[in-house]
């Protein structure tokens, strides 16, 4: 059913339909819109989310899901909270898991010595993404403000021994950020190997719309080499590669559904400028996907990408590849 799946959401796209004639394959869900820490370029980071509160269940989530549970290939549980903070979410990578379909969790790494981590990989976790950003602990605190890089170190190499302990086959990410002063990829790569991770990630720093008017503080974040800055100069914060007349491929293949339950087209939409739609009173994903709502936004999605600071910034319009990605993949005996 996934593969046909996919085949009518290609055709809905291509036909530009305002509807889509199958189910999403990715779902991004926030299972906490709460974080312990306070990212300077992160909407909860600055408090601009307005919903720290809220966490998901796994009733709900299950309940959502619906019929999307046979055409979806990924969920990935998190978009601007700290995941960790929702007590429940391994039931939600649970049902993930029943319904065989791939789980992603990206953490800032500061409770990975909890109970909880044994749980996930019990509950059959794909991918464990922890953000270590830098293997300069000096300059760890400058974007992850709040934080404490050896809690994360050493959050990773315990995380590293109960996989193995536990014969889980979670794969487990060490992510790093090219940002100003930690720009060495080779040195991130060693940092990774070194605590064990099965894979190295590298991702620029982007800002998005929740800072629409980038000062030199956030500026000053940003890294010094070209080929690792998104952007071409401080005058227009728009991706190096511009697009022209690309259309939006995200809101006829993929949803995002927010802790507080509302539906976004995008994670993008970090001021919640287009609710969609909601789960709340029993409605399910579905209901919202083909509904009045998100048909009026892929009609107007081209004047939509032309006005909008979270179109004119996403580097998935321009090229999915402008992060550097995985660095590094350990060969499946080293893992």
């Amino acid at each position: 059913m996934r593969t046909v799946n996919r085949g009518l959401l290609e055709l809905s796209y291509r036909l530009d339909l305002p509807f889509s004639l199958g189910g999403p394959v990715s779902l991004m869900v926030e299972p906490s819109a709460a974080c312990n820490l306070r990212c300077p370029l992160c909407p909860t980071g600055i408090h601009a989310t307005k919903r720290d509160g809220y966490t998901l269940s796994p009733d709900d989530f299950e309940r959502a899901l619906g019929w999307f549970r046979y055409t979806l290939q990924t969920v990935t549980f998190w978009v601007w909270g700290e995941p960790f903070l929702n007590r429940n979410l391994p039931k939600m990578v649970a049902v993930a898991s029943r319904y065989h379909i791939a789980s992603q969790v990206s953490t800032n790494g500061h409770f990975l010595e909890g109970p909880m981590l044994d749980e996930l990989f019990a509950a059959g976790l794909t991918l464990l993404k922890i953000s270590i950003d830098t293997p300069n602990a000096g300059l760890y605190t400058r974007y992850r403000v709040g934080g404490d890089f050896e809690t994360v170190v050493r959050g990773v190499k315990h995380a590293v021994a109960r996989k193995r302990a536990l014969g889980a086959r979670t794969i487990i990410e060490a992510q790093y950020m090219a940002m100003r002063g930690s720009e060495d990829m080779a040195a991130m790569i060693a940092h990774g190997r070194e605590l064990g991770a099965d894979q190295v990630r590298v991702k620029m720093l982007g800002i998005g719309s929740s800072v629409p008017e980038p000062t030199e503080k956030e500026w000053s974040l940003m890294p010094e080499a070209e080929a690792l800055n998104r952007y071409a100069d401080h005058t227009d914060v728009r991706p190096k590669i511009q697009w022209d007349d690309e259309r939006c491929t995200y809101i006829w293949r993929r949803m995002v559904l927010n802790a507080d339950g509302k539906c976004l087209p995008c994670s993008h939409d970090q001021l919640v400028k287009f609710e969609l739609g909601t789960i709340k009173s029993g409605r399910s994903l579905a209901s919202v996907w083909n509904g009045p709502a998100y048909r009026r936004y892929r009609r107007g999605i081209r004047q939509t990408q032309k006005n909008e600071i979270m179109c004119q910034r996403c580097p998935e319009l321009v090229r999915k590849d402008l992060d550097p990605g995985v660095v590094f993949a350990a060969r499946a005996d080293e893992a």
